[in-house]
């Protein structure tokens, strides 16, 4: 069972778990998520740990693999700032594969969590009413708005398993753009 499933059955059940149970699971599930994305990077793996600027040469590499690793690797082990969020949006931006660019429009909300970054969070929502962006892209960057102002979409349950677009707070995304977004969310 991957953390989502943990997070949506803890969420949607009203079954209590011990806490200790919980955290031993939570602590499992992120061991496991942490090493399927680091096998990912398969024999590069000591390469993109060597140092940052090392990962982000892998943001361009051939095999979608290898460059997943590096957004994950880039968000989870070495200090994000203002060059790695630019980073993430570059990916967004111009990577071919789907799974890559919505990747990185999530983990961007999570590099980005709390800050309440006015030009992040308008830069995501924009994607997320792109009608020329894939679907995948901007459920990850409504997602990620959440992080951007402190919410993680766990702690969020309306988050965890709804309908995209048609569940989405349209207020919500309309605060970043500072108009409605109104229909053409969908």
């Amino acid at each position: 069972m991957c953390l989502i499933e943990l997070l949506r059955r803890l969420f949607l059940s009203s079954v209590t778990m011990d806490i200790n149970e919980f955290r031993r699971e939570i602590r499992e599930k992120r061991e496991c998520l942490q090493q399927e994305f680091l096998s990912l990077a398969g024999d590069d793996l000591d390469a993109m740990l060597v140092s940052r600027s090392a990962t982000e040469s892998f943001l361009q590499h051939p095999d979608k693999s290898r460059r997943l690793a590096a957004l994950w690797i880039l968000a989870n082990h070495w200090p994000s700032d203002e060059t790695t969020r630019e980073k993430f949006q570059e990916v967004i931006a111009r990577d071919d594969d789907v799974e890559v660019r919505a990747v990185a429009a999530g983990r961007l909300g999570e590099i980005c969590k709390d800050s309440q970054d006015d030009r992040i969070g308008k830069y995501l929502a924009t994607l997320v009413v792109d009608k020329n962006e894939h679907i995948k892209v901007r459920e990850e960057a409504y997602r990620a708005l959440y992080w951007v102002v402190g919410i993680s979409v766990f702690d969020h349950p309306l988050l965890v398993d709804f309908d995209f677009p048609k569940n989405a707070d349209r207020k919500f995304i309309s605060s970043f753009l500072g108009r409605d977004v109104g229909p053409e969310l969908t």
